[in-house]
């Protein structure tokens, strides 16, 4: 059984609960914010028409901004979309405005709240781990000339408007081609009152402004919060064998906020703007992201994640400092060896368990593992010599990980299989055992 769709602000979505079979579809005029892209199963759709419903809010994510402007997470929806669905956005985008979505060099989770994407969606109502979520059925771009006695898009415009200056003036153009005038008429004005001095220096300006939107563009990073366990967490709703749905899988990004490397005083004023804006600068991925980028091969970046770790191997710590047979070729014997440090594997999971006696079944969209070769491992036990080792792991073998969200810093690497082939891996730095066991 199905109910129509109809014309639903983000603050009207009702509630999707288990008692009913009931597919709900709503239509949703929305501003486009980013779009993560994930290898297999639906992409990542992230909008907003700047009403607040508290069911859409993922703890897994943090406000989003457009400037100075805070988008909080009970204003963002999630959409999932397959990527023949996306495909025809995409195209129209580019048909109609004759520049792609997303530069082709650019890593998701892509930016496009800068491409001002004003969007009718066509969602069936889902739920997962008590987020309510929506399946696209379409998506389009809405043109300004159309739907101009609708309250809820005409709300949508207002509340664009409200915009910080600077975010409206960089995209001028594009605000006239997709805000009817009644909207955009009267904070024209406020637009063209400029100073002597910004005039003097106006080519300046514009350059200036050109780079800061093609910096906002390609975001290089985004921030999602590890889940704490909660009472509330719940299978996908209405569509539990549908596919793999998590918020973690973009920055969902489900993915926030963009990271800047800190610049010089004397960098370009862009920079220098950006990094004031009041909002937390540290990204993190999930590790669904994560196992969907090991196909992208060596990328020399680093990935802020968190989760549980669920264990090791080998797990016994006494075998991580041991000795081996050698054949010793003068003697014609067999003779113990130096000790050695070995490498080790580490199991992280980002979906937490509700109690200690749930199971959790490991797969690419919740877990991941981090190998650490004999040095890391000799870097993480904190030791100079690998006979101080003897002393420190008969400690570690009284501990156990501890049963906190931990934070890992991860990149890739490849290592040798044998002479010819080459494995690729995720590997971690800054590991120290002292401060992920108790």
């Amino acid at each position: 059984m199905s109910q129509s769709g109809y014309a639903c602000s983000i603050e009207d979505l009702p509630d999707v609960t288990f008692s009913t079979n009931l597919k709900i579809t709503k239509d949703i005029y929305c501003l486009g914010l980013f779009i993560n892209i994930a290898a297999t199963g639906p992409c990542r759709l992230y909008v907003t028409d700047f009403t607040t419903n508290p069911r859409v809010s993922n703890p897994f994510f943090e406000s989003y901004y457009i400037e100075e402007f805070e988008i909080p997470p009970e204003q963002i929806f999630q959409i999932d979309v397959y990527q023949e669905k996306l495909q025809v956005l995409i195209n129209d985008y580019e048909r109609r405005y004759k520049e792609p979505l997303f530069e082709q060099d650019a890593r998701p989770p892509f930016r496009i709240s800068d491409k001002m994407c004003i969007l009718r969606a066509t969602v069936v109502l889902k739920k997962f781990n008590n987020v309510l979520e929506g399946r696209a059925k379409s998506i389009r771009l809405i043109n300004k000339e159309e739907l101009l006695d609708n309250e809820n898009l005409q709300t949508l415009y207002a509340n664009i408007c409200k915009l910080p200056k600077e975010y409206l003036k960089e995209n001028l153009t594009r605000a006239r081609n997709v805000i009817p005038e009644r909207h955009l008429g009267p904070i024209l004005p406020s637009f063209e009152r400029r100073s002597p001095r910004i005039n003097e220096h106006s080519e300046v300006n514009v350059k200036v402004d050109t780079e800061s939107v093609i910096h906002d563009s390609q975001p290089r990073e985004t921030y999602v919060k590890t889940e704490e366990a909660t009472e509330n967490m719940i299978p996908d709703t209405l569509f539990p064998n549908d596919y793999s749905n998590t918020a973690q899988q973009s920055l969902d990004a489900d993915t926030f906020q963009q990271e800047d490397e800190a610049e010089p005083e004397n960098a370009n004023s862009h920079h220098a703007t950006y990094l004031q804006q009041p909002h937390s600068q540290k990204a993190y991925y999930s590790l669904k992201q994560l196992n969907d980028y090991h196909s992208y091969g060596i990328d020399n970046e680093v990935y802020r994640v968190k989760g549980k770790i669920l264990g090791c191997n080998p797990s016994d710590w006494s075998q991580i400092c041991i000795k081996k047979y050698e054949h010793e070729a003068e003697k014609n014997k067999i003779v113990l060896s130096d000790p050695y440090i070995r490498s080790m594997e580490i199991i992280l999971c980002d979906q937490i368990p509700l109690n200690g006696q749930e199971e959790i079944l490991l797969d690419s969209d919740n877990s991941i593992t981090i190998v650490l070769d004999q040095a890391q491992v000799s870097q993480a036990l904190n030791i100079e010599a690998i006979e101080l080792a003897y002393t420190k792991i008969p400690d570690l073998n009284k501990k156990s990980f501890t049963n906190e969200v931990v934070e890992f810093e991860l990149y890739k690497k490849l290592v040798n299989i044998n002479t010819n082939n080459q494995f690729l891996i995720w590997t971690a730095r800054n590991i120290s055992f002292d401060a992920i066991m108790k």
